[in-house]
C-alpha cells in the first residue's frame, strides 16, 4: 500500500497533536461517543486515532483495539491528509489499500473515518470505524460520525484552552444527548445504577414511553417487567463487557411481546472507570412476524417446489440475511440449515464461470434497471460437484430511491434436462463436423472426378494431337522423300539431260533441307521439354536478323505474289545482346506461317523498343485469320487451326509451339496481338534485350586464295558412306586428304606422318576412341594443328564441349561442299601462317 502524504504543513500538525497529550479529563465524553458508534452502527471497532510522526495510536488506551500501528499502514493517515471524511466499504477492492497487511489478513474489511481537529485547526487523528468483511454505511450512520467528530473535536479545544468548567461540561452533555436525542436509531445511555442519562426520540417510540421525563429515572422502574436474565446482561456491561443480541424476545407487563435486535456496550469516565451503558435496540417485531408469515408460505411453496424440484428463498437486502426453504436445501444434497447461509456464502457455492453473469442479472433487479431476473448456472452441491439451476427471481419491495430492498426467487433442478441439452447440442455440433466433412470430401470427389474427366479429355486430346502428329510428320517426311527417292532414280538414268539432273539435283536438296529443318523443331521441342535447351547471349543486330529472315522466305513469298514489308522504329539498337540464331528460328517460322496462309496481299514486319531491355517485332498478314476458338489452341502442340489446314498447306503444328517456348527461353513472349477471320493476323514476338558481352570469339584467317589446294588434311569419320563424300569433295578442290576410320587411327597417322597436317576434320561420335578424347590426346601431346570437330549434335552445349576439348571450331552434320570447303580453307590457311612463321 503506498503511504499517505504528509500534510504541507506536517511539522505545526505533529506539534500541535503532540499537545494533546494528558488530556484525561475528556475520556468520558469520548468514551461515551465511542459506546455511542458501536451501539448504533452495531461494530465492535471504534477508536479516535492520533496520527504521529511514525505511529498511530489510540487517544486513550482501550482493551479492544491495539495498542499502536505504523503510520505507513494507517488508514487514519490519509483522513488527515485530505481533511475529508474517509469511507472505504470495501479495502480489498481498493487500489490504495488492497495490499494492506491488515487487509491481507481480514482483520480489515471496511473503514469509515472523520477527521478530529486540534484547537489550532491542525487535523490530529481521526473518529474512526473499521471490521472484516464489505460493508456500506448507510447515510444516517456518515451523519452521526461526522457530528460526533465535531463533538471530540469541542471536547478537545475545551480541554485544551483550560476551560473545562463545569458550564461547558454541561454544555458538552447536552450537545451530547441532544446527538442521541435526535440519532435515528433506539439509543438510550444509563449511568451505573442504570439510571437514565439520555435517551434517543426512537427509544420511547419504539417502546412506548410518551413524552414525560426520563432523564434520572431507573431502567427498571421504567420497564418493571424486565427479566433477572437481562439484569444479568447489564451487570456484565458495567463490569466492561460489550454484549449483541441479534434476536431476543420481550414480554410486556400487558402480556404483549416484542422482539428485540440489541447491543450493550459500557461508556468509561475520565478515570478510565465504567461510567455507565450505552444502550441500541431496534424492535424487530414487524420483521419477524413478516418473517414467520413468509415462512409458512414458503412451507406450502415447498411443498409445491418439492414435485417440481426447485427450493425457494428469499433474501432481505436491508437486513442482510438470506431465508432458503427446506427443498432448496435438499436440492443441492445439504441437511436443512446446516451452515449460515449469507448472500457472500451464496455466490461462492456458484460455478466460476458462472459467477459473474449471476451477480449482473441480480444486480440489474437491485438497482432497478429489471424488475426480474431468469438464468441458468451451476452451483456446488455437498459432494462438491455442480449441479444445473434456473434460478427466477424478481424486487419484493424498493426503498424511496427504486433500489430492491428484498428480493425473492426460486431455483429450479434443470440438471439432466441442461445435460440432454449439451449432450443434444454437442451430437449436433458432430453431425454438422461430419456432415461438413462429406460435404468437404463430395467436393474433393466432385474436384478429383472433374479433375481425373479433364485429364482424360487432355490426353484424349494430346492422343488426338499426336496422332495427327505422327500422321503429319509422316506427310512431312514421306513427301520430300519421296522427291529425294525419285529424283535419285532420275539421276542414275543414263538417259537424263543435264537439265533435267540440275533439276533432279536442286530438288533433291531442297527437300533434304526441308527434313532437317523438320529435324531441327523436333529436337528442340524435345530439348525445350526436358529443359536443356540453352540460349547464347551474343553480339547482334536486330535489323540484319529481320532481313536475313525475309530474305529466306523471300522465294515463297515471290512465287505467291505476296508483297514483303519491313518498319524499323528510329529508336532500334544497332547492336544489342541475344541469341540471334534462336531469334532469326522464330522470325522464320513467324513469316512462314504468315506467307504460307496469304494467298494475296502482304506480309509485314514491323520492329521497336519496348522501355530499355525489350525487343519488340510484330509480324502481320493479310491472310485466312482465325476465329477465337482457333486462336485459343494454336499454341498447343501438335495442333494447327483445323485439320483442313495441314491438308491444305501442310505442316506438323509445332512451329508456333517451338516458336513460343524459344520466345520465353529468351526472356519474352509470343502472342497473338489481332486476329479475324479472313482479316488476317499480326503476331506480337517480345524477346529480352541483353548487355552485349565482351568475350574472345574464334578468328580464323581469311580464306586463302586457292581454296584448299594443296592443303594436307586429316579426315577422321568412321562412317563410310561420310568418309567417302567428304574426302570427294575436298580432293575435288585440290586437297591431300588421309583418312582415318576411329580416334585411336587418326593418333596413329599423326604420331608417324612425315609430314604435318594443315587442319583435322574430327568426327566426335566414334567407335573405340572418340573425336572428344582423341582431340585431349593431340592437344596434350603439344599438337597445335588446327581441329574443326564434326558432329551431328548441334545444341549450345555441344558446341562448348567441342571448343573445351580443344577443338578451334565446330560445324554441324550435314554439312554442304562449299561450307566444308570455306571452313578447311580458313583454318588451313591459319596452319600454313604458322608454318611460314
Amino acid at each position: 500500500m503506498p503511504p499517505a502524504p504528509h500534510p504541507h504543513n506536517e511539522r505545526e500538525r505533529l506539534a500541535s497533536a503532540k499537545a494533546l497529550a494528558g488530556l484525561t479529563c475528556v475520556r468520558e465524553t469520548v468514551d461515551m461517543v465511542l459506546g455511542l458508534v458501536r451501539a448504533q452502527l452495531g461494530v465492535e471497532r471504534a477508536f479516535v486515532n492520533i496520527v504521529n510522526e511514525s505511529t498511530q495510536h489510540p487517544l486513550f488506551a482501550d482493551p479492544t483495539g491495539p495498542e499502536s500501528s505504523c503510520r505507513v499502514d494507517a488508514f487514519c493517515a490519509y483522513a488527515i491528509h485530505d481533511r475529508t471524511p474517509l469511507i472505504v466499504p470495501d479495502a480489498a477492492a481498493d487500489p490504495r489499500f488492497h495490499d494492506n497487511g491488515f487487509v491481507r489478513s481480514g482483520f480489515i474489511g471496511f473503514y469509515y473515518g472523520f477527521p478530529v481537529y486540534t484547537p489550532e485547526g491542525y487535523p490530529a487523528g481521526a473518529l474512526c470505524v473499521h471490521g472484516p468483511g464489505r460493508r456500506e454505511p448507510k447515510p444516517s450512520e456518515l451523519d452521526l460520525l461526522g457530528r460526533l467528530a465535531d463533538l471530540v473535536t469541542e471536547s478537545l479545544r475545551l480541554a485544551r484552552n483550560g476551560r473545562d468548567t463545569e458550564r461547558e461540561q454541561r454544555t458538552l452533555q447536552s450537545r451530547l444527548e441532544l446527538l442521541i436525542k435526535h440519532a435515528p436509531a433506539a439509543i438510550a445511555m444509563l449511568d451505573t445504577e442504570m439510571r437514565y442519562i439520555a435517551a434517543s426520540d426512537r427509544w420511547r417510540r419504539d417502546y412506548r414511553l410518551g413524552d414525560g421525563t426520563l432523564i434520572g429515572r431507573s431502567h427498571y422502574e421504567v420497564f418493571p417487567e424486565i427479566p433477572d436474565s437481562w439484569k444479568e446482561l447489564h451487570r456484565r456491561c458495567l463490569r466492561g463487557e460489550s454484549l449483541r443480541c441479534e434476536h431476543d424476545r420481550f414480554e410486556r407487563a400487558d402480556g404483549t411481546v416484542d422482539h428485540l435486535r440489541w447491543e450493550l456496550v459500557p461508556w468509561f469516565d475520565a478515570d478510565g472507570r465504567v461510567g455507565g451503558i450505552v444502550m441500541c435496540t431496534e424492535v424487530i417485531t414487524e420483521m419477524v412476524r413478516r418473517h414467520e408469515a413468509l415462512q409458512e408460505t414458503a412451507q406450502r411453496l415447498d411443498l409445491a417446489l418439492q414435485s417440481v424440484g426447485g427450493g425457494l428463498w428469499d433474501w432481505d437486502i436491508e437486513c442482510g440475511t438470506v431465508w432458503v426453504a427446506d427443498e432448496w436445501w435438499r436440492l443441492l444434497g445439504y441437511q436443512p440449515g446446516q451452515f449460515e447461509m449469507t448472500p457472500e456464502r451464496g455466490f461462492e457455492m456458484v460455478h466460476d464461470d458462472d459467477r459473474d453473469h449471476l451477480r449482473a442479472q441480480i444486480e440489474s433487479v437491485i438497482a432497478g434497471s429489471a424488475d426480474r431476473f431468469c438464468v441458468e448456472y451451476r452451483k456446488r452441491c455437498a459432494d462438491g460437484e455442480f449441479r444445473w439451476l434456473r434460478g427466477y427471481g424478481r424486487a419484493a419491495k424498493r426503498d424511496e430511491q427504486g433500489r430492491a430492498v428484498r428480493v425473492i426467487g426460486v431455483n429450479i433442478d434443470i440438471h439432466e434436462r441442461r445435460l440432454l441439452k449439451i449432450r443434444n447440442e454437442q451430437y449436433t455440433r458432430e453431425l454438422l463436423q461430419a456432415k461438413k466433412l462429406l460435404e468437404t470430401r463430395a467436393e474433393a470427389l466432385a474436384r478429383a472426378t472433374a479433375e481425373a474427366r479433364e485429364a482424360r479429355i487432355k490426353a484424349e486430346k494430346a492422343d488426338a494431337a499426336k496422332s495427327d502428329f505422327l500422321a503429319n510428320v509422316s506427310h512431312e517426311i514421306r513427301t520430300p522423300m519421296n522427291a529425294i527417292v525419285g529424283y535419285i532414280d532420275v539421276l542414275r538414268s543414263p538417259e537424263t539431260d543435264p537439265t533435267l539432273r540440275e533439276e533432279a539435283a536442286e530438288t533433291i536438296r531442297r527437300n533434304a533441307d526441308h527434313l532437317l529443318a523438320l529435324i531441327d523443331d523436333v529436337l528442340d521441342l524435345s530439348r525445350l521439354d526436358a529443359e536443356h535447351l540453352m540460349v547464347e547471349t551474343v553480339a547482334c543486330c536486330p535489323e540484319e536478323i529481320v532481313r536475313d529472315a525475309l530474305r529466306t522466305v523471300g522465294p515463297a513469298a515471290e512465287k505467291k505474289g505476296v508483297r514483303l514489308e519491313t518498319r524499323f522504329e528510329p529508336s532500334l539498337p544497332a547492336v544489342t545482346g541475344g541469341d540471334p540464331v534462336r531469334l532469326r528460328q522464330i522470325l522464320v517460322n513467324l513469316l512462314s506461317n504468315a506467307v504460307k496462309f496469304t494467298d494475296q496481299g502482304s506480309v509485314s514486319v514491323f520492329a521497336a523498343t519496348q522501355g530499355t531491355d525489350t525487343l519488340t517485332i510484330e509480324v502481320t498478314d493479310t491472310g485466312i485469320g482465325m476465329t477465337e476458338e482457333q486462336a485459343g489452341r494454336v499454341f498447343e502442340p501438335f495442333t494447327q487451326a483445323d485439320a483442313s489446314t495441314t491438308r491444305r498447306h501442310g505442316g506438323t503444328g509445332l512451329g508456333l509451339t517451338l516458336s513460343r517456348r524459344l520466345a520465353r527461353a529468351l526472356g519474352g513472349d509470343l502472342v497473338i496481338a489481332r486476329t479475324t477471320p479472313g482479316g488476317g493476323t499480326t503476331m506480337r514476338l517480345t524477346v529480352e534485350m541483353r548487355d552485349v558481352p565482351v568475350t574472345p570469339t574464334l578468328q580464323p584467317s581469311t580464306p586463302h586464295r586457292n581454296g584448299v589446294k594443296g592443303m594436307r588434311v586429316l579426315l577422321v569419320e568412321d562412317g563410310p558412306d561420310n568418309r567417302r563424300l567428304l574426302t570427294y569433295f575436298l580432293r575435288q578442290a585440290g586437297a591431300d586428304v588421309t583418312e582415318a576410320v576411329d580416334g585411336r587411327d587418326a593418333l596413329s597417322i599423326v604420331s608417324t606422318a612425315e609430314q604435318a597436317f594443315d587442319v583435322i576434320l574430327m568426327d566426335m561420335q566414334m567407335p573405340e576412341l572418340d573425336g572428344y578424347q582423341a582431340t585431349r590426346t593431340l592437344r596434350a601431346s603439344g599438337l597445335s594443328t588446327p581441329i574443326i570437330a564434326l558432329t551431328a549434335h548441334a545444341s549450345v552445349q555441344d558446341r562448348a564441349k567441342c571448343l573445351e576439348a580443344g577443338c578451334d571450331d565446330y560445324a554441324t552434320k550435314p554439312i554442304g561442299r562449299e561450307a566444308l570447303i570455306d571452313l578447311c580453307g580458313r583454318w588451313g590457311s591459319r596452319s600454313e601462317n604458322i608454318r611460314a612463321a
